[in-house]
């Protein structure tokens, strides 16, 4: 479990991890399991001077929690019911999440190479990579579902205007059915 641990250090905690093997060894029968200690063992993974600015973005994202992206829902579902011309609307939606995805994995990206750049001449590359990748994975798979939503959104809306529609009739007239004759012929 990652834990906040001081205001300059990353650091893992493996009582968790120890808790769930024990008690998987111990669900599969395993003789002694039960005689494994689950001590606070922390492992510090990251040393970085100025983590703190980091922690409080962090808090806030996660006291945040989907808050952000119902709110984006709601959002834009007022701004289609409130559209004068509906398939634009979906259209340029569709393009702003997928905009907005690809911003997402862009930062992503960039806040990881920022991250292992920053590393103490001492850091283990690997494990921060790891760490990083593991945390956000959840983010990326988002982006590329939010990307191919809003691609998907904005490809059917663009599709639906492009049917053919039949003329309008002009007022006054009764629209003639296929196949019949004019008035001069029966």
């Amino acid at each position: 479990m990652l834990a906040s641990g001081r205001g300059d250090a990353v650091t893992i905690d493996l009582a968790p991890v120890t808790a769930q093997v024990k008690r998987q060894l111990m669900a599969d029968r395993v003789p002694y399991a039960d005689r494994i200690p689950v001590r606070h063992s922390e492992i510090t993974v990251l040393r970085a001077n100025g983590l703190g600015v980091w922690r409080d973005v962090a808090r806030g994202l996660k006291a945040a929690g989907v808050r952000p992206a119902v709110a984006t829902l709601v959002l834009a579902a007022a701004a289609l019911l409130l559209a004068v011309r509906r398939r634009r609307a979906l259209i340029g939606t569709g393009l702003a999440f997928a905009a907005g995805a690809v911003v997402l994995a862009v930062v992503v990206a960039v806040a990881r190479a920022t991250s292992l750049e920053n590393l103490p001449d001492n850091g283990d590359r690997s494990a921060a990579a790891a760490i990083y990748d593991a945390l956000t994975a959840s983010l990326r798979t988002t982006a590329w579902w939010v990307l191919a939503a809003g691609l998907a959104l904005a490809a059917s809306a663009w599709l639906m205007g492009r049917r053919r529609r039949a003329p309008p009739v002009p007022p006054g007239r009764a629209p003639v059915p296929v196949g019949a004759g004019t008035p001069d012929r029966p």
